[in-house]
């Protein structure tokens, strides 16, 4: 519980009940969503009532104040959408502090957000003020159809191969040490071999998304291997590109580019329409990779991620 004169009585509850679900729709009445966004947000309810979410509610005075949905792996809790009710305006950083206290109780060692949703701003805000690093990233896209690439035959020594589970200690090595310290800025879990592996078991686990290991890729150059790309099917459709990690000694060799090859390649002939990913905005190599595969800019926001507690290394 958490009492201050302006605030009144506010409490935390991860129970759905009626008062909750009335209080989403009337805030997707007030941001005027669309039919796409009122469709996402009911899908965040009922994964939330399926255990794939879970919902921190804030009650003022034992009315609903509002309410944000929260998504946990390893250790790690990302606040995926939010709201306030019109008449609690300025409570964003109480809410926040009770937030991060309540997944600090539960062992949370990472707390990460975008906050993208419309009306997030007092939410930004709020975490600027709380600590949170702050690190610009850019959404990207590729429409599969419209790619218009040429896939050229195999170069000597080099080979492209599905992912498979033989590979997931090659990856894990690959992810912890090629990982930038941008990388680590937003993912916390890079910075050790243990906390790598929980991340790549949380993967192939299903966990953020569903694992496509035959659109997923494994480069080796003279029977090393070079480079690794992970993705996984949102349920949206489209294809979420989770990782792609280079060896240092063989970058701007083609490694990357292949990988993003069999990864379009696959997917035209999946039927997939859309490659989606996002990139630290100054990742410069990286995003220049991208436009020339095809991918195209279509957002940019800043993750917000605060470290409130030693993140699990294991699953």
């Amino acid at each position: 519980m958490y009492a201050g004169p302006a605030e009144g009585r506010l409490e935390l509850s991860t129970v759905i009940t009626p008062a909750v679900e009335a209080a989403f729709e009337e805030a997707m009445r007030a941001m005027h969503a669309g039919d796409i966004e009122r469709m996402y947000v009911r899908g965040l309810l009922d994964r939330a009532r399926r255990g794939e979410l879970f919902i921190l509610a804030l009650y003022r005075n034992a009315d609903v104040a509002g309410a944000v949905c929260c998504r946990s792996v390893d250790g790690e809790a990302e606040l995926v959408f939010g709201f306030l009710r019109p008449p609690c305006a300025g409570l964003e950083r109480a809410f926040l502090e009770m937030i991060v206290a309540a997944l600090a109780r539960q062992g949370t060692g990472v707390v990460r957000s975008g906050f993208t949703w419309p009306g997030a701003g007092g939410f930004a805000a709020a975490a600027a003020d709380m600590g949170f690093d702050a690190v610009r990233r850019i959404s990207m896209a590729l429409d599969v159809a419209g790619s218009g690439l040429f896939f050229p035959g195999s170069s000597p020594g080099v080979s492209v191969r599905p992912w498979s589970q033989a590979c997931f200690e090659d990856t894990c090595r690959i992810m912890y040490e090629e990982s930038e310290p941008s990388d680590r800025r937003v993912y916390p879990l890079f910075a050790t071999p243990e906390g790598t592996r929980a991340l790549l078991s949380s993967i192939v686990q299903d966990r953020h998304g569903t694992f496509l290991p035959g659109l997923s890729a494994v480069c080796e150059v003279d029977g090393r291997v070079a480079g690794v790309l992970l993705s996984a099917l949102l349920a949206d459709g489209s294809v979420l590109v989770l990782d792609i990690a280079v060896r240092k000694a063989y970058r701007r060799k083609g490694v990357a580019s292949r990988m993003i090859e069999h990864l379009i390649s696959r997917c035209a002939a999946a039927g997939k329409k859309q490659i989606v990913l996002a990139v630290t905005a100054t990742n410069d190599a990286a995003i220049g990779l991208y436009k020339k595969m095809g991918f195209r800019q279509i957002a940019t926001f800043d993750q917000h991620v605060l470290i409130i507690g030693p993140a699990r290394s294991g699953v």
